[in-house]
Protein backbone atom coordinates (compact mmCIF):
# COMPACT_ATOMS: atom_id res chain seq x y z
CA UNK A 1 0.00 0.00 0.00
CA UNK A 2 1.38 3.59 -1.39
CA UNK A 3 2.28 5.64 1.87
CA UNK A 4 0.89 9.31 1.43
CA UNK A 5 0.21 13.05 3.71
CA UNK A 6 -1.67 15.95 2.63
CA UNK A 7 -0.46 19.67 3.53
CA UNK A 8 -1.82 22.35 3.33
CA UNK A 9 -2.85 25.30 5.91
CA UNK A 10 -6.59 24.98 5.56
CA UNK A 11 -7.90 21.90 7.96
CA UNK A 12 -10.99 21.79 5.84
CA UNK A 13 -9.47 21.42 2.36
CA UNK A 14 -7.17 17.91 4.19
CA UNK A 15 -10.42 17.20 5.18
CA UNK A 16 -11.57 17.30 2.09
CA UNK A 17 -9.04 15.69 0.50
CA UNK A 18 -9.42 12.40 3.09
CA UNK A 19 -13.28 12.04 3.31
CA UNK A 20 -14.13 12.65 -0.93
CA UNK A 21 -11.87 9.09 -1.66
CA UNK A 22 -12.26 5.61 -1.12
CA UNK A 23 -8.43 5.54 -0.66
CA UNK A 24 -8.01 2.34 0.75
CA UNK A 25 -9.52 1.01 -2.42
CA UNK A 26 -6.62 2.78 -4.43
CA UNK A 27 -4.18 0.83 -2.64
CA UNK A 28 -3.24 4.08 -0.66
CA UNK A 29 -3.63 5.16 2.64
CA UNK A 30 -2.83 8.66 4.35
CA UNK A 31 -0.31 8.18 6.67
CA UNK A 32 -0.44 11.96 8.27
CA UNK A 33 -1.10 15.89 7.59
CA UNK A 34 0.34 18.84 8.42
CA UNK A 35 -0.51 22.66 8.21
CA UNK A 36 2.57 24.24 7.45
CA UNK A 37 5.57 23.62 5.46
CA UNK A 38 7.91 22.86 8.74
CA UNK A 39 5.14 20.59 10.09
CA UNK A 40 5.31 18.55 6.96
CA UNK A 41 9.43 18.66 7.38
CA UNK A 42 8.97 16.80 10.43
CA UNK A 43 6.02 13.87 9.35
CA UNK A 44 8.03 13.76 5.85
CA UNK A 45 11.17 12.41 8.06
CA UNK A 46 8.95 10.10 10.59
CA UNK A 47 6.37 8.44 8.12
CA UNK A 48 8.98 8.16 4.56
CA UNK A 49 6.02 8.65 2.68
CA UNK A 50 5.82 7.60 -0.92
CA UNK A 51 3.27 10.49 -2.24
CA UNK A 52 2.58 14.30 -0.84
CA UNK A 53 0.10 16.52 -1.89
CA UNK A 54 1.31 19.56 -1.11
CA UNK A 55 -0.41 23.69 -1.42
CA UNK A 56 1.89 25.85 -2.34
CA UNK A 57 1.20 28.85 -0.40
CA UNK A 58 1.63 28.06 3.15
CA UNK A 59 2.91 29.48 6.17
CA UNK A 60 6.12 29.20 7.41
CA UNK A 61 7.20 27.64 4.49
CA UNK A 62 6.30 27.00 1.01
CA UNK A 63 5.57 24.07 -0.33
CA UNK A 64 8.46 24.64 -2.93
CA UNK A 65 10.92 25.32 -0.62
CA UNK A 66 9.45 22.28 0.98
CA UNK A 67 10.07 19.96 -1.46
CA UNK A 68 13.60 21.39 -2.62
CA UNK A 69 14.60 20.46 1.09
CA UNK A 70 13.73 17.52 1.99
CA UNK A 71 13.80 15.75 -2.07
CA UNK A 72 17.16 15.44 -1.72
CA UNK A 73 16.82 12.87 1.09
CA UNK A 74 13.98 11.64 -0.29
CA UNK A 75 14.78 11.54 -4.09
CA UNK A 76 11.90 8.53 -4.82
CA UNK A 77 9.26 11.05 -3.27
CA UNK A 78 6.25 11.82 -5.71
CA UNK A 79 4.71 15.43 -5.22
CA UNK A 80 1.42 16.55 -6.09
CA UNK A 81 1.09 20.53 -5.89
CA UNK A 82 -1.70 22.10 -6.01
CA UNK A 83 -2.96 26.02 -5.29
CA UNK A 84 -6.06 28.58 -5.38
CA UNK A 85 -3.80 30.61 -7.69
CA UNK A 86 -2.59 30.45 -11.46
CA UNK A 87 1.72 31.51 -11.40
CA UNK A 88 3.50 30.45 -13.67
CA UNK A 89 6.44 31.30 -11.46
CA UNK A 90 5.44 28.55 -8.92
CA UNK A 91 4.56 26.59 -12.01
CA UNK A 92 8.31 26.69 -13.70
CA UNK A 93 9.48 25.80 -10.05
CA UNK A 94 6.97 23.01 -9.66
CA UNK A 95 8.71 21.20 -13.10
CA UNK A 96 11.97 22.02 -12.38
CA UNK A 97 11.47 19.80 -9.32
CA UNK A 98 9.23 16.90 -11.16
CA UNK A 99 6.22 17.34 -9.73
CA UNK A 100 3.58 14.47 -11.05
CA UNK A 101 0.90 17.64 -11.71
CA UNK A 102 -0.47 21.13 -10.65
CA UNK A 103 -3.40 21.43 -9.77
CA UNK A 104 -6.00 24.25 -9.37
CA UNK A 105 -8.18 24.79 -6.04
CA UNK A 106 -11.31 24.18 -5.96
CA UNK A 107 -10.02 20.46 -6.69
CA UNK A 108 -11.90 18.61 -9.03
CA UNK A 109 -12.59 14.94 -7.86
CA UNK A 110 -10.80 13.08 -11.54
CA UNK A 111 -8.33 15.63 -11.89
CA UNK A 112 -6.94 14.63 -7.88
CA UNK A 113 -7.39 11.12 -8.48
CA UNK A 114 -6.25 11.17 -11.73
CA UNK A 115 -2.71 12.88 -10.12
CA UNK A 116 -2.66 10.41 -7.47
CA UNK A 117 -2.94 7.32 -10.11
CA UNK A 118 0.54 8.78 -12.05
CA UNK A 119 1.80 9.31 -9.08
CA UNK A 120 1.39 5.56 -7.93
CA UNK A 121 3.07 4.60 -11.32
CA UNK A 122 5.62 6.78 -11.11
CA UNK A 123 6.75 5.07 -7.73
CA UNK A 124 6.67 1.82 -9.12
CA UNK A 125 9.39 3.00 -11.63
CA UNK A 126 11.26 4.73 -8.99
CA UNK A 127 10.91 1.82 -6.25
CA UNK A 128 14.23 1.03 -5.08
CA UNK A 129 15.06 -1.74 -4.99
CA UNK A 130 18.32 -4.28 -4.19
CA UNK A 131 20.50 -3.88 -7.19
CA UNK A 132 22.86 -5.99 -8.95
CA UNK A 133 26.03 -3.60 -9.16
CA UNK A 134 27.78 -2.12 -6.87
CA UNK A 135 26.95 1.55 -7.90
CA UNK A 136 23.55 1.55 -6.65
CA UNK A 137 24.12 -0.06 -3.01
CA UNK A 138 24.75 2.71 -0.78
CA UNK A 139 21.01 4.08 -1.07
CA UNK A 140 19.55 0.46 -1.55
CA UNK A 141 20.97 -0.50 1.72
CA UNK A 142 19.27 2.19 3.47
CA UNK A 143 15.96 0.80 2.49
CA UNK A 144 16.54 -2.63 3.14
CA UNK A 145 16.19 -4.79 6.88
CA UNK A 146 19.39 -7.10 7.65
CA UNK A 147 18.44 -9.88 6.03
CA UNK A 148 17.98 -8.60 2.48
CA UNK A 149 21.73 -7.51 2.83
CA UNK A 150 23.93 -9.08 -0.06
CA UNK A 151 26.90 -11.49 1.01
CA UNK A 152 29.38 -9.99 -0.76
CA UNK A 153 29.72 -6.49 -0.08
CA UNK A 154 32.61 -4.96 -0.20
CA UNK A 155 32.35 -3.29 2.70
CA UNK A 156 31.77 -4.84 6.86
CA UNK A 157 28.30 -3.36 7.91
CA UNK A 158 29.40 -4.67 11.19
CA UNK A 159 32.52 -2.81 11.59
CA UNK A 160 33.36 1.04 12.07
CA UNK A 161 32.56 3.18 9.07
CA UNK A 162 30.84 5.95 8.23
CA UNK A 163 28.34 7.47 5.80
CA UNK A 164 29.90 10.77 3.62
CA UNK A 165 28.15 12.76 0.82
CA UNK A 166 29.20 14.88 -1.71
CA UNK A 167 27.48 17.91 -2.86
CA UNK A 168 28.13 20.27 -5.46
CA UNK A 169 26.66 23.58 -5.77
CA UNK A 170 25.16 24.05 -9.11
CA UNK A 171 24.46 27.52 -8.40
CA UNK A 172 27.90 28.55 -7.68
CA UNK A 173 30.00 30.67 -10.20
CA UNK A 174 31.73 27.60 -11.97
CA UNK A 175 28.72 25.86 -12.69
CA UNK A 176 26.27 28.08 -13.36
CA UNK A 177 28.11 28.86 -16.50
CA UNK A 178 27.18 25.72 -17.90
CA UNK A 179 23.39 26.78 -17.72
CA UNK A 180 21.88 23.83 -15.92
CA UNK A 181 18.34 24.47 -15.70
CA UNK A 182 16.98 20.87 -13.99
CA UNK A 183 17.58 17.82 -11.81
CA UNK A 184 18.31 16.43 -15.13
CA UNK A 185 20.76 18.38 -15.92
CA UNK A 186 22.34 17.68 -12.26
CA UNK A 187 21.93 14.04 -12.40
CA UNK A 188 23.31 13.70 -16.35
CA UNK A 189 26.54 16.23 -14.26
CA UNK A 190 26.94 13.92 -11.44
CA UNK A 191 26.92 10.85 -14.02
CA UNK A 192 29.93 12.12 -16.31
CA UNK A 193 32.29 12.34 -13.19
CA UNK A 194 30.96 9.03 -11.26
CA UNK A 195 33.58 6.60 -12.26
CA UNK A 196 36.49 9.75 -11.51
CA UNK A 197 34.92 9.84 -8.02
CA UNK A 198 34.40 6.21 -7.36
CA UNK A 199 38.39 5.78 -8.41
CA UNK A 200 39.03 8.67 -5.70
CA UNK A 201 36.90 6.83 -3.20
CA UNK A 202 38.43 3.61 -3.66
CA UNK A 203 42.67 5.06 -3.26
CA UNK A 204 40.66 6.66 -0.10
CA UNK A 205 39.12 3.43 1.45
CA UNK A 206 40.89 0.90 0.33
CA UNK A 207 37.80 -0.51 -1.65
CA UNK A 208 35.97 -0.82 1.40
CA UNK A 209 33.00 1.20 0.16
CA UNK A 210 29.60 1.75 -1.40
CA UNK A 211 28.61 4.74 -3.11
CA UNK A 212 25.62 5.73 -5.28
CA UNK A 213 24.70 8.71 -7.44
CA UNK A 214 21.77 11.13 -5.27
CA UNK A 215 20.62 14.49 -6.69
CA UNK A 216 23.38 16.54 -6.95
CA UNK A 217 26.14 14.66 -5.51
CA UNK A 218 27.09 11.40 -4.60
CA UNK A 219 26.24 9.05 -1.18
CA UNK A 220 29.17 6.53 0.23
CA UNK A 221 28.92 4.15 3.08
CA UNK A 222 32.77 3.01 4.10
CA UNK A 223 34.56 1.19 6.36
CA UNK A 224 37.02 3.60 8.35
CA UNK A 225 40.03 2.75 10.64
CA UNK A 226 39.83 5.02 14.72
CA UNK A 227 42.28 7.46 12.97
CA UNK A 228 39.60 8.64 11.14
CA UNK A 229 38.20 10.64 14.11
CA UNK A 230 41.22 12.59 14.05
CA UNK A 231 40.08 16.15 11.87
CA UNK A 232 43.46 17.00 10.25
CA UNK A 233 43.53 13.22 9.17
CA UNK A 234 39.50 12.87 7.80
CA UNK A 235 39.91 16.22 6.00
CA UNK A 236 43.31 15.39 3.90
CA UNK A 237 41.79 11.49 2.99
CA UNK A 238 38.82 13.23 2.03
CA UNK A 239 40.39 16.50 0.27
CA UNK A 240 40.20 14.56 -3.42
CA UNK A 241 37.28 15.07 -3.59
CA UNK A 242 37.29 18.58 -4.09
CA UNK A 243 39.66 18.51 -6.87
CA UNK A 244 37.83 15.54 -8.90
CA UNK A 245 35.33 18.31 -10.05
CA UNK A 246 36.24 20.21 -12.86
CA UNK A 247 34.15 23.14 -11.56
CA UNK A 248 37.10 23.84 -8.41
CA UNK A 249 36.63 23.37 -4.74
CA UNK A 250 34.17 26.58 -4.08
CA UNK A 251 31.60 24.48 -5.84
CA UNK A 252 31.87 21.15 -2.99
CA UNK A 253 30.60 20.08 0.42
CA UNK A 254 31.88 17.02 2.33
CA UNK A 255 29.44 16.19 5.02
CA UNK A 256 30.52 13.37 7.06
CA UNK A 257 28.61 11.74 10.18
CA UNK A 258 29.82 10.31 13.41
CA UNK A 259 31.40 6.93 13.41
CA UNK A 260 28.74 3.99 12.79
CA UNK A 261 29.63 0.84 14.88
CA UNK A 262 26.51 -1.45 13.16
CA UNK A 263 24.42 -1.59 10.32
CA UNK A 264 21.12 -0.89 11.99
CA UNK A 265 22.34 2.96 12.86
CA UNK A 266 23.29 3.31 8.51
CA UNK A 267 19.90 5.15 8.60
CA UNK A 268 20.82 7.35 11.29
CA UNK A 269 24.55 8.24 10.09
CA UNK A 270 22.80 9.06 6.89
CA UNK A 271 20.72 11.30 8.37
CA UNK A 272 23.73 12.91 10.10
CA UNK A 273 25.45 13.09 7.02
CA UNK A 274 22.78 15.04 5.04
CA UNK A 275 22.91 17.62 7.67
CA UNK A 276 26.19 18.31 7.37
CA UNK A 277 25.58 18.84 3.73
CA UNK A 278 22.73 20.98 4.42
CA UNK A 279 24.82 23.34 6.98
CA UNK A 280 26.67 24.58 4.04
CA UNK A 281 24.10 26.95 3.70
CA UNK A 282 25.33 28.40 6.93
CA UNK A 283 29.39 27.37 6.53
CA UNK A 284 29.37 27.76 3.03
CA UNK A 285 30.88 25.31 0.25
CA UNK A 286 34.80 24.50 -0.16
CA UNK A 287 34.83 22.53 3.29
CA UNK A 288 34.41 19.20 5.15
CA UNK A 289 32.04 19.86 7.39
CA UNK A 290 31.81 16.93 10.45
CA UNK A 291 28.27 16.34 11.95
CA UNK A 292 29.94 16.66 15.01
CA UNK A 293 30.54 19.93 14.67
CA UNK A 294 27.70 21.19 13.96
CA UNK A 295 26.19 23.72 16.28
CA UNK A 296 23.12 23.87 18.64
CA UNK A 297 22.67 26.92 19.09
CA UNK A 298 18.72 27.75 18.36
CA UNK A 299 17.67 30.95 15.95
CA UNK A 300 15.37 32.54 17.79
CA UNK A 301 13.25 35.01 15.39
CA UNK A 302 13.41 38.68 17.26
CA UNK A 303 11.21 41.33 15.44
CA UNK A 304 12.85 43.40 17.52
CA UNK A 305 16.39 42.67 16.22
CA UNK A 306 14.81 42.93 12.75
CA UNK A 307 12.77 46.91 13.69
CA UNK A 308 16.28 47.84 14.94
CA UNK A 309 17.70 47.38 11.90
CA UNK A 310 14.56 49.01 9.71
CA UNK A 311 14.48 52.15 12.64
CA UNK A 312 18.21 52.77 11.39
CA UNK A 313 17.78 52.87 7.84
CA UNK A 314 14.71 55.00 8.72
CA UNK A 315 16.89 57.34 10.12
CA UNK A 316 19.23 57.03 7.46
CA UNK A 317 22.30 55.90 9.95
CA UNK A 318 23.67 53.40 7.27
CA UNK A 319 26.72 53.09 8.65
CA UNK A 320 24.77 51.94 11.57
CA UNK A 321 22.41 50.06 9.85
CA UNK A 322 25.24 48.23 7.63
CA UNK A 323 27.30 47.05 10.21
CA UNK A 324 23.97 46.33 12.24
CA UNK A 325 23.19 43.73 8.79
CA UNK A 326 26.41 42.08 8.81
CA UNK A 327 26.43 41.20 12.22
CA UNK A 328 23.14 39.75 12.39
CA UNK A 329 24.35 37.54 9.83
CA UNK A 330 27.36 36.44 11.36
CA UNK A 331 25.05 35.56 14.32
CA UNK A 332 22.57 33.28 12.16
CA UNK A 333 25.98 31.30 10.70
CA UNK A 334 26.40 30.03 14.35
CA UNK A 335 22.79 28.81 14.40
CA UNK A 336 22.35 25.03 13.93
CA UNK A 337 21.04 23.70 10.65
CA UNK A 338 17.58 22.47 11.82
CA UNK A 339 16.50 26.05 11.90
CA UNK A 340 17.47 26.90 8.10
CA UNK A 341 14.10 27.21 6.88
CA UNK A 342 13.22 30.02 9.76
CA UNK A 343 16.47 31.62 8.84
CA UNK A 344 15.55 31.81 5.41
CA UNK A 345 11.97 33.33 5.77
CA UNK A 346 13.31 35.82 8.67
CA UNK A 347 16.19 36.83 5.77
CA UNK A 348 13.11 37.41 3.17
CA UNK A 349 11.14 39.24 5.53
CA UNK A 350 13.70 41.34 5.61
CA UNK A 351 14.41 41.44 1.87
CA UNK A 352 11.10 41.98 0.89
CA UNK A 353 11.34 45.20 3.28
CA UNK A 354 14.29 46.48 1.61
CA UNK A 355 12.62 46.25 -1.49
CA UNK A 356 9.66 47.81 -0.98
CA UNK A 357 11.67 51.06 0.26
CA UNK A 358 12.88 51.11 -3.57
CA UNK A 359 9.36 51.06 -4.59
CA UNK A 360 9.41 48.03 -6.38
CA UNK A 361 6.01 46.12 -7.19
CA UNK A 362 4.57 44.34 -4.37
CA UNK A 363 3.72 41.10 -5.67
CA UNK A 364 6.32 40.63 -8.22
CA UNK A 365 8.75 41.66 -5.74
CA UNK A 366 7.52 39.42 -3.04
CA UNK A 367 7.47 36.37 -5.39
CA UNK A 368 10.76 37.05 -6.51
CA UNK A 369 12.20 37.20 -3.15
CA UNK A 370 10.65 34.52 -1.94
CA UNK A 371 12.22 32.28 -4.96
CA UNK A 372 15.75 33.92 -4.37
CA UNK A 373 16.08 33.43 -0.72
CA UNK A 374 14.68 29.95 -0.36
CA UNK A 375 16.92 28.48 -3.82
CA UNK A 376 20.17 30.48 -2.34
CA UNK A 377 22.89 28.16 -1.84
CA UNK A 378 24.59 29.71 0.97
CA UNK A 379 24.47 32.62 3.43
CA UNK A 380 27.03 34.36 2.04
CA UNK A 381 24.92 34.97 -1.36
CA UNK A 382 22.36 36.47 0.78
CA UNK A 383 24.21 38.54 2.82
CA UNK A 384 25.66 39.65 -0.46
CA UNK A 385 22.05 40.63 -1.78
CA UNK A 386 21.11 42.54 1.14
CA UNK A 387 24.42 44.38 0.94
CA UNK A 388 22.87 45.06 -3.13
CA UNK A 389 19.38 45.61 -1.72
CA UNK A 390 20.78 48.15 1.13
CA UNK A 391 22.66 49.97 -1.18
CA UNK A 392 19.88 50.60 -3.84
CA UNK A 393 18.03 52.43 -0.78
CA UNK A 394 20.97 54.47 0.09
CA UNK A 395 21.23 55.65 -3.82
CA UNK A 396 17.37 56.44 -3.58
CA UNK A 397 17.68 58.26 -0.49
CA UNK A 398 21.15 60.04 -1.90
CA UNK A 399 19.18 61.41 -4.89
CA UNK A 400 16.21 63.34 -3.34
CA UNK A 401 15.85 66.87 -2.72
CA UNK A 402 14.12 67.86 0.59
CA UNK A 403 10.98 67.74 -0.11
CA UNK A 404 10.77 63.95 -2.16
CA UNK A 405 12.34 62.89 1.06
CA UNK A 406 9.87 63.80 3.21
CA UNK A 407 6.93 62.00 1.12
CA UNK A 408 9.24 59.16 1.18
CA UNK A 409 9.17 58.73 4.91
CA UNK A 410 5.95 59.68 5.23
CA UNK A 411 4.91 56.61 2.90
CA UNK A 412 7.13 54.50 4.64
CA UNK A 413 5.83 55.60 8.19
CA UNK A 414 2.38 54.44 6.97
CA UNK A 415 3.02 51.18 5.40
CA UNK A 416 5.30 50.19 8.25
CA UNK A 417 2.34 51.27 10.48
CA UNK A 418 -0.59 50.27 8.46
CA UNK A 419 -2.23 47.97 12.20
CA UNK A 420 -2.29 51.38 13.77
CA UNK A 421 -4.94 53.99 13.97
CA UNK A 422 -2.97 56.77 11.64
CA UNK A 423 -3.55 60.31 11.96
CA UNK A 424 -2.29 62.96 9.75
CA UNK A 425 -1.47 64.88 12.64
CA UNK A 426 0.96 62.31 14.04
CA UNK A 427 2.65 61.62 10.67
CA UNK A 428 3.25 65.45 10.41
CA UNK A 429 4.92 65.72 13.89
CA UNK A 430 6.96 62.78 12.62
CA UNK A 431 8.70 65.32 9.69
CA UNK A 432 8.18 67.92 11.46
CA UNK A 433 6.34 70.11 9.34
CA UNK A 434 2.42 70.98 10.15
CA UNK A 435 -0.51 69.07 9.06
CA UNK A 436 -2.02 71.74 6.19
CA UNK A 437 1.37 71.98 4.69
CA UNK A 438 2.28 67.74 4.48
CA UNK A 439 -0.79 67.29 2.70
CA UNK A 440 -0.26 70.24 0.29
CA UNK A 441 3.03 68.95 -0.43
CA UNK A 442 1.99 64.97 -0.72
CA UNK A 443 -0.83 65.90 -3.09
CA UNK A 444 1.64 68.45 -5.08
CA UNK A 445 4.41 65.37 -5.18
CA UNK A 446 2.12 62.50 -6.05
CA UNK A 447 -1.32 63.79 -7.35
CA UNK A 448 -3.55 62.16 -4.87
CA UNK A 449 -4.39 62.76 -1.34
CA UNK A 450 -2.41 61.25 2.05
CA UNK A 451 -5.50 59.92 3.23
CA UNK A 452 -5.83 57.69 0.07
CA UNK A 453 -2.54 56.70 0.17
CA UNK A 454 -3.36 55.31 3.85
CA UNK A 455 -6.62 53.92 2.50
CA UNK A 456 -4.86 52.19 -0.71
CA UNK A 457 -2.41 50.79 1.83
CA UNK A 458 -4.90 49.44 4.72
CA UNK A 459 -7.28 48.16 1.56
CA UNK A 460 -4.25 46.11 -0.05
CA UNK A 461 -3.42 44.41 2.89
CA UNK A 462 -7.58 43.77 4.07
CA UNK A 463 -7.11 42.04 0.42
CA UNK A 464 -4.51 40.22 1.54
CA UNK A 465 -5.67 38.99 4.88
CA UNK A 466 -9.53 38.02 2.98
CA UNK A 467 -8.14 36.04 0.46
CA UNK A 468 -4.85 34.20 1.60
CA UNK A 469 -6.18 33.58 5.51
CA UNK A 470 -8.87 31.87 7.29
CA UNK A 471 -8.91 34.94 9.80
CA UNK A 472 -12.18 36.58 10.83
CA UNK A 473 -13.28 39.82 9.81
CA UNK A 474 -13.52 41.42 12.72
CA UNK A 475 -9.85 40.21 13.63
CA UNK A 476 -8.60 41.67 9.88
CA UNK A 477 -10.32 45.27 10.92
CA UNK A 478 -7.94 44.75 14.32
CA UNK A 479 -5.14 43.91 12.56
CA UNK A 480 -5.63 46.80 10.36
CA UNK A 481 -5.74 49.31 13.34
CA UNK A 482 -9.88 50.02 13.14
CA UNK A 483 -11.72 50.18 16.49
CA UNK A 484 -14.78 48.99 14.44
CA UNK A 485 -15.78 45.78 12.12
CA UNK A 486 -19.01 47.50 10.15
CA UNK A 487 -16.49 50.45 9.49
CA UNK A 488 -13.82 47.94 8.28
CA UNK A 489 -16.73 46.10 6.32
CA UNK A 490 -18.17 49.71 4.91
CA UNK A 491 -14.55 51.22 3.56
CA UNK A 492 -13.80 47.45 1.71
CA UNK A 493 -17.18 47.28 0.21
CA UNK A 494 -16.55 50.85 -1.31
CA UNK A 495 -13.19 50.56 -1.92
CA UNK A 496 -13.71 46.68 -4.15
CA UNK A 497 -17.62 47.11 -4.58
CA UNK A 498 -18.13 43.76 -2.54
CA UNK A 499 -18.87 42.81 0.75
CA UNK A 500 -15.56 41.02 2.31
CA UNK A 501 -17.80 38.19 2.40
CA UNK A 502 -18.42 38.22 -1.18
CA UNK A 503 -14.85 38.55 -2.14
CA UNK A 504 -13.51 36.04 -0.01
CA UNK A 505 -16.09 33.58 -1.93
CA UNK A 506 -14.91 34.82 -5.01
CA UNK A 507 -10.62 35.45 -4.97
CA UNK A 508 -10.08 33.56 -1.84
CA UNK A 509 -8.28 29.76 -1.09
CA UNK A 510 -11.35 27.41 -2.00
CA UNK A 511 -11.54 24.06 -0.02
CA UNK A 512 -13.97 20.97 -0.96
CA UNK A 513 -16.55 22.20 1.54
CA UNK A 514 -16.64 26.02 0.46
CA UNK A 515 -14.88 29.00 2.50
CA UNK A 516 -13.47 29.19 6.28
CA UNK A 517 -13.87 32.61 8.60
CA UNK A 518 -17.18 34.14 9.40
Amino acid sequence: MYKMIVVDDSEMTRQGIRASVNWEVMDVRIVGEAADGLEAMVLIHDTDPDIIICDIRMPKLDGIALINEVLPSHPSLQVIFFSGYSDKEYLKNAIKLEAVDYLYKPLQLHELIGAVEKAKKKCMNKKVHLPQNEADLALSLLQCSENEIPSDLPLDLHAPLVTVIVQMNTAGEHIADRAYDNQLDDLLLVSRHYLAFQTVAARMFDGKFVMSCAGKGYILHANVSQDFLNRKTAEVKLSPFFTTLDSGQADVVVGVSNLCTDFKYLREAYDEARAAVRAAFLLGYGRVIFYRDLSQKPFVPSQDMQRELYDRILANDFTQATNFLNSYIDSLSACREQDIPQIREALASIAYWLSRQGKQNEQDGSQYISEFIHFAPSLSVVHDYLLAQLQKHIDSISNLDNKSRIVLEVEQYITQNYDKELSIREIAQRVFVTPNYLCYLYKKNTKRTLNQFILDTKMKKARKFVCETNMKFGEIADALGYANQNYFTRLFTKYFGESPRAYRNKYGSISFSGTEGE
